[in-house]
């Protein structure tokens, strides 16, 4: 769900509101990318504007999974979260039904492949 951006400056200001009410100082966070080795993605940082990036870099890549590319902590997290097999098989056969839908004009090919998608059938 998208917020206007009225509701999005209201949420805004209520949160400062409860911030000042609780002594909770103002923080502006700088989003970096660290890349741990060729291959993987890098990981996103979000930090205060005065944080040295290159000195936490250095010290959490020892500490990366070289397949993944995330520091071992966020990797295991990472695998602890999963979508449920059946909810992403049907997510993939919905975007490939809409694909198709939108890229097949002539018939012969639409007809070819209506057999992959058990939905439009029924």
């Amino acid at each position: 769900m998208k917020l206007s951006g009225a509701r999005m400056e209201k949420t805004r200001r209520q949160m400062t509101e409860v911030r000042r009410a609780q002594g909770i100082p103002d923080v502006e966070l700088k989003r970096s990318y660290v890349k741990a080795f060729a291959e993987p993605p890098p990981f996103e940082v979000e930090h205060p504007p005065n944080f040295d990036v290159e000195d936490f870099a250095a010290k959490i890549l020892p500490w990366c999974n070289e397949a993944t590319g995330l520091p071992l902590l966020l990797d295991m997290l990472d695998q602890d979260i999963g979508v449920e097999r059946g909810l992403m098989k049907a997510y993939v056969d919905e975007v490939h039904a809409r694909a198709l839908d939108k890229t097949l004009k002539c018939e012969g090919l639409r007809s070819m492949f209506k057999p992959l998608n058990q939905e439009k059938n029924e």
